[in-house]
């Protein structure tokens, strides 16, 4: 080869390999799928039902569901999101692939005869590149000669504070014994959206039991004391004269035997007990006088505050006792500072009110003399102090005098406490309004059954400022002269029991839980009477946010 031929060579080698680079880059952008700019994709799949298994077949056989789509696509959390309906003995398989989805029997499912069947894919197919999600997407197929067509559909609200609930199972039983709902799989099932509805589609002409459940351990049955549910006062009866009918239910937590569920013992002087239900009747004790205890209840939690020297020691908390090893060196580290604030939605106090400052440690100090409460014309005297039996409240009492603002003033010796911490010096400002600084509002109840008990509750946040039963009576007014100009709600219960309590259901003794109906009433205004019209009518509503009718000035 002469050199000509050699140049010759070499520029050919080198447009080659630039070529291949080429087409290596541009194969590399492409299996991408993404555009390096234009809008964004926010469209969710589209299936390609030209080349995906036929829709709404009869006499279907068992085969692989296979469906195609416009773009990559992939399956997400298949087995809590693929509904069966009526359920399968055994859990299929769901893949994602490519454009592809593929929907696998069991190799030991045995359909039954003559049943429509749907598969309710959920938010389970997303597209690959933006996550759009595929909602409402479903299959039908029969295994007999038709396709069942009838529908049925409805809401799922909370009991107490009537919010739509979302996923929550609704089941439909073609076998009517109670026990059922707690030994074999529904019939049918469905989930409820965001919204709380939920639809029954391609449903056979049948009387059916109905149950609405939050399933904990997502196996489609009522097993679980704990578990929420709602169900209606008798069978669903299902034919061509009145499907699309709309039901309404209410699901509740049963009342349920106390349980302690899990103890945190890591912090020192505190030991926290939750329970599975609100242990408001628990009174925690020790053996001895070596250990003393307070006790505050949170939720479901009862929060028991010691002080001791022993290196262990036992508390009986109802049924339970719990033994306690304090941890001396971490367990001080994980302690947490003593704070201090208001606890009766101070700053602003009616002339009858006491200020109730609030602790997150029991005290063992409270020096009264190291605290004071000034106004614009010097010290308030004649003060009167409490303190609440857990040690966790104070509250002091005054001659406050209207639209005047004070301060309130301790110093870092005023209080510790049981663990020896104190709160450096603090000044809290708060006020006491005067009668044209406050509200009047007026509660007229009205369309009431006056063979019912009602118990009603007016609350300012979650603190209950007052409670009041009216029995035999379809109205009531109640008025409140002065009230602090702030959100109220009122919540009217049909207390069937007469305990003064709300109730929830039962499904074993076929108590519905009592009716309820909370109002929210908008900020009230100022010295005028705010009259509140309250309907009680049906509780089947959702939360009723109420204007305030302004009347005269108050006087």
């Amino acid at each position: 080869m002469n050199i000509k031929e050699a140049i010759y060579f070499r520029i050919l080698v080198i447009s080659f390999v630039t070529a291949v680079w080429y087409v290596v880059v541009l194969t590399s952008c492409a299996s991408t799928g993404k555009l390096l700019s234009g809008p964004i994709d926010k469209k969710p799949p589209v299936q390609d039902s030209l080349k995906s298994t036929p829709h709404f077949q009869t006499r279907f056989v068992k085969q692989d569901i296979i469906m195609y789509f416009d773009e990559y696509v992939e399956v997400k959390e298949a087995t809590k999101q693929v509904l069966v309906s009526p359920p399968l003995v055994y859990l299929p398989k769901v893949t994602g692939r490519g454009k592809k989805v593929t929907f696998s029997f069991h190799e030991s499912e045995v359909l039954r005869p003559d049943v429509t069947y749907t598969i309710n894919f959920g938010e389970a197919i997303v597209d690959f590149h933006e996550g759009n999600k595929l909602t409402n997407f479903s299959y039908v197929f029969s295994t007999g000669d038709v396709l069942d067509s009838l529908m049925m559909s409805g809401k799922v609200y909370d009991a107490i504070d009537f919010t739509p609930i979302e996923n929550v199972q609704v089941l439909l039983y073609d076998t009517h014994f109670d026990s059922i709902v707690a030994k074999e799989k529904p019939y049918y099932s469905t989930k409820t959206d965001k919204s709380g509805s939920f639809t029954f589609k391609n449903i056979k002409a049948d009387t059916f039991k109905m149950l609405a459940l939050v399933d904990k351990n997502v196996n489609l049955k009522y097993d679980l004391e704990s578990e929420k549910i709602g169900f209606p006062d008798s069978l669903i009866v299902l034919d061509t004269a009145n499907q699309k009918i709309n039901h309404t239910l209410f699901i509740s937590s049963p009342k349920v035997k106390q349980k302690l569920l899990a103890k945190n013992l890591k912090i020192y002087g505190l030991t926290d007990l939750v329970y599975n239900s609100k242990p408001e009747k628990i009174t925690p004790v020790s053996i001895g006088d070596e250990v003393t205890l307070y006790h505050k209840v949170i939720k479901d939690t009862l929060k028991v505050f010691y002080k001791t020297d022993l290196d262990s020691f036992e508390i009986i908390a109802g049924n339970d006792t719990i033994k306690v090893k304090p941890p001396i060196n971490e367990g001080k580290n994980k302690q947490k500072p003593l704070v201090v604030s208001y606890h009766n939605l101070a700053p602003n106090l009616l002339p009858s009110d006491s200020l109730v400052l609030q602790f997150t440690a029991p005290l063992d100090t409270l020096i009264t003399q190291n605290w004071k409460i000034t106004d614009t014309l010097g010290e308030v005297a004649g003060l009167t102090f409490g303190l609440s039996q857990n040690r966790m409240n104070v509250s002091v009492k005054g001659k406050w005098r209207v639209n005047m603002p004070y301060k309130l003033m301790f110093d870092s010796t005023t209080f510790a406490d049981i663990y020896g911490r104190r709160i450096d010096s603090t000044k809290l400002p708060f006020q006491c309004l005067s009668p044209s600084q406050t509200s009047g509002l007026i509660l007229n109840v009205t369309s009431l059954d006056s063979q019912k008990h009602y118990f009603v509750l007016l609350k300012r946040g979650e603190n209950i400022l007052d409670t009041f039963s009216v029995s035999q009576k379809s109205t009531f007014t109640k008025k409140y002269k002065s009230v602090v100009p702030d959100g109220y709600s009122v919540e009217v219960i049909q207390d069937d029991n007469n305990n003064n309590l709300w109730d929830p259901g039962n499904y074993w003794e076929k108590i519905q839980p009592e009716k309820m109906k909370i109002y929210k009433v908008e900020r009230p205004e100022i010295n005028r009477e705010n009259e509140v019209p309250i309907i009680w009518s049906t509780p089947s509503d959702r939360i009723e946010e109420l204007p305030v009718q302004t009347d005269k000035i108050k006087k």
